[in-house]
C-alpha cells in the first residue's frame, strides 16, 4: 500500500513540474510541441474574407503556417490569399498568392510571431466573381516552440 501511495505522489509531482515548465515557456495551450493552435477549413466558398484572425499568441514564439487552397475551374475566376503576422522587427506577410481557375496552391513556412499580435489571413477575388466560382481553403497554425 505504501508503494502505491508513494507512486501516486511521485506521479502528481512530476505532472506539476511539467505544467510549470510549460507555463514558463508561455505555452498555455500545448501539452507537447509541435501542436495545432488554430485551423480553418472553408469549402465551396463564394465570397471574400477581408481580414480574419487565425490566432493571437500569448507569448512570443515560433509557429508554422500551412495553407492549401484550390479553386473551381469556372472561367474568369481568380482568387488569392495572404497571410499576415508580426515578428520582432515588423509586420510581415506572405504576399498575395493568386490562383487561376481550377488551380491549387500550397504555402508552408515557419514564422516568428509576437505575443498579443494576431496572425491573420485574407481571401480576395479578381475584379468580379462569375457564377459558379468558388474556392476551398485549409489553414493550420502549429506552435513549434
Amino acid at each position: 500500500m505504501k508503494h502505491l501511495v508513494a507512486l501516486a505522489i511521485l506521479l502528481g509531482l512530476s505532472s506539476v513540474g511539467f505544467a510549470q515548465t510549460a507555463n514558463a515557456r508561455g505555452n498555455t495551450t500545448c501539452a507537447a510541441l509541435p501542436c495545432v493552435v488554430a485551423s480553418v477549413s472553408l469549402t465551396n466558398q463564394t465570397t471574400t474574407v477581408t481580414l480574419a484572425t487565425l490566432f493571437t499568441p500569448a507569448a512570443d514564439g515560433l509557429y508554422r503556417i500551412s495553407v492549401y487552397m484550390s479553386t473551381s475551374p469556372t472561367k474568369g475566376s481568380t482568387w488569392a490569399y495572404a497571410l499576415l503576422w508580426t515578428d520582432d522587427n515588423k509586420a510581415r506577410n506572405s504576399g498575395r498568392q493568386q490562383l487561376s481557375p481550377g488551380a491549387f496552391s500550397s504555402f508552408n513556412a515557419p514564422v516568428r510571431s509576437l505575443a498579443g499580435q494576431s496572425m491573420s489571413y485574407s481571401i480576395s477575388a479578381g475584379q468580379s466573381i462569375p457564377p459558379g466560382a468558388s474556392y476551398n481553403v485549409f489553414i493550420t497554425v502549429e506552435q513549434l516552440e
